[in-house]
């Protein structure tokens, strides 16, 4: 019992950090690696289920883990997310803005409505989340701010223009997001990733293999041999990029985008 007790008072770092999208893939990956790394954590998604689920695995780590359902598009509840994250722990040092959707469609399929609700969900859902979060770490006089951007916004794939697009924009908002909040020490980063082995993953070249009128394995075979290491990645490759970020050791770097991609792209 002791020994349980001194391993849990080691590892805890009394700094918490707020994760939208955590319900699979990278998002709860990004939230068992920095529960591992000590934080106490507000673990957010759109799905009740499986961000009890999440929850719950955090919690088995020894940290304190907050669920929340609420949609980040939402003003009101993004603020009630953050104002309960406060209350429960007295402090925000990191938001990590991770949720997101990628759909897949032809440009001829595109209707103006569906490029207006993609970037909503992955760039004003950032405005929201930041503006909500940034006053708290602005009194605290330090945070950061790390959000999802993609190798999508660097190398372009024809079925997914609007996905594309959303992560370019990010990668400049991320930008000048790090220069507002420079006189306020915090940073914001962004990380960009290459192919991951998901489920989502799999949802994806399955679509864009149909489209193409080609096999999935054929797809995967050649997105395969694009990657200079020859593999995908696992989102722990992520979220060990975000545990740095999030880290003290990553105080002096801000507006930075970085690739995590196998070498797929190189800049």
């Amino acid at each position: 019992m002791f020994s349980a007790f001194a391993n849990f008072m080691s590892i805890h770092t009394n700094k918490v950090a707020v994760i939208t999208g955590a319900g699979a893939g990278i998002g709860r990956a990004i939230a068992l690696q920095l529960a591992k790394d000590g934080f106490d954590l507000a673990v957010n998604d759109i799905r009740s289920e499986q961000i009890q689920k999440v929850a719950q695995e955090v919690k088995e780590l020894g940290v304190r883990c907050l669920p929340v359902v609420a949609d980040v598009t939402n003003e009101e509840q993004v603020a009630k997310m953050m104002e309960d994250t406060f209350k429960t722990y007295g402090r925000i040092d990191v938001l990590v803005n991770n949720a997101g959707v990628c759909p897949i469609r032809g440009l001829f399929d595109i209707k103006p409505q569906d490029m207006l609700n993609t970037f909503h969900i992955n760039v004003v859902s950032m405005l929201i989340c930041v503006k909500a979060a940034a006053k708290y770490m602005m009194k605290q006089g330090k945070g950061k701010i790390i959000n999802a951007a993609s190798q999508s916004s660097y190398r372009q794939v024809e079925e997914l223009m609007e996905y594309g697009a959303t992560k370019w924009a990010i990668r400049g908002f991320t930008r000048s997001l790090a220069l507002y909040f420079g006189k306020h020490n915090i940073t914001v980063n962004a990380y960009c990733p290459g192919t991951v082995a998901s489920e989502m993953q799999d949802s994806i070249m399955q679509k864009v293999s149909d489209m193409r009128g080609i096999t999935m394995e054929e797809y995967k075979e050649a997105a395969t041999k694009a990657i200079p290491l020859g593999r995908f990645q696992p989102a722990e490759d992520i979220a060990k990029l975000v545990s740095f970020l999030a880290s003290d050791a990553a105080d002096n770097i801000t507006g930075q985008n970085i690739l995590l991609n196998g070498g797929q792209v190189m800049c």
